[in-house]
């Protein structure tokens, strides 16, 4: 899931409201950590159904393209996207 070489030099926390269940991957240090809840202050907040978040996890949907017909949302920094998507070996 984490492509090791593309985790950002930062200190971010990308929240996921997928289907009302909310998880959140914090990178700190060069290292990323995963959680189940609500981030005090997300970088980005990440909205899809359980179906797209699938279909994008096994890349049977492009992020960009779920982006655009309003199937993801996103909150925050949207230019901070890039750099989770590649992390996620999803670009």
């Amino acid at each position: 899931m984490i492509v090791p070489e593309h985790v950002p030099d930062v200190d971010e926390t990308y929240e996921f409201d997928v289907a009302d269940q909310r998880f959140l991957i914090e990178v700190r240090d060069g290292q990323v950590s995963f959680a189940r809840g609500r981030a005090a202050n997300p970088t980005l907040t990440i909205e899809c159904d359980a179906d797209t978040f699938v279909s994008v996890g096994a890349r049977m949907l492009s992020p960009f393209v779920a982006l655009a017909t309003g199937e993801v949302r996103i909150k925050g920094e949207q230019t901070r996207s890039a750099a989770c998507t590649r992390m996620l070996g999803l670009s």
